[in-house]
């Protein structure tokens, strides 16, 4: 029994370790620990699967947008103790809306542009995820989805 067994601790049991440093040599592996868990117990193992090149300069141009957009409603405004719901000083409302009217622009552009890309962002997931890629798991178009970004 392996309890409290890492599951690859137990696979290492079955590989010799000459032929686990040859295939990491072979496939331009990092054999050194990394600190992560999972959040798994010893009985369960979650993953997940990256579904779109995050690293696409298109992608991180809506990004950035909307974390300025994040940064500029959290600067002006407080929390109340009801969720979704901010206070805003009555003198700020009318800069605030000509601020985030003028992002709001700028993120439909930046959307815009990734939506361009789309089509060749999903290819490439579809290419590299194998069949672990489902179409399912994208819209027809990122222009079709929900206009107002949850902040």
């Amino acid at each position: 029994m392996h309890a409290g067994t890492l599951v690859f601790a137990q696979l290492m049991e079955f590989l010799p370790r000459h032929e686990f440093h040859s295939c990491v040599r072979r496939y331009g592996g990092d054999l050194r620990p990394r600190g992560f868990s999972f959040g798994a117990t010893g009985d369960s193992l979650s993953a997940g699967k990256k579904l779109l090149d995050t690293r696409h300069p298109a992608y991180r141009t809506v990004s950035a947008v909307r974390g300025r957009i994040q940064f500029i409603w959290k600067a002006r405004s407080l929390p109340y103790p009801k969720p979704a719901i901010r206070l805003i000083r009555r003198d700020e409302i009318e800069r605030l809306d000509t601020e985030l009217s003028a992002l709001r622009g700028e993120l439909a552009n930046a959307v815009e542009q990734l939506d361009h890309r789309y089509a060749e962002l999903r290819t490439a997931v579809q290419q590299r995820l194998g069949r672990l890629f489902n179409l399912s798991d994208y819209p027809a178009s990122l222009c079709s989805m929900p206009s107002q970004p949850t902040l």
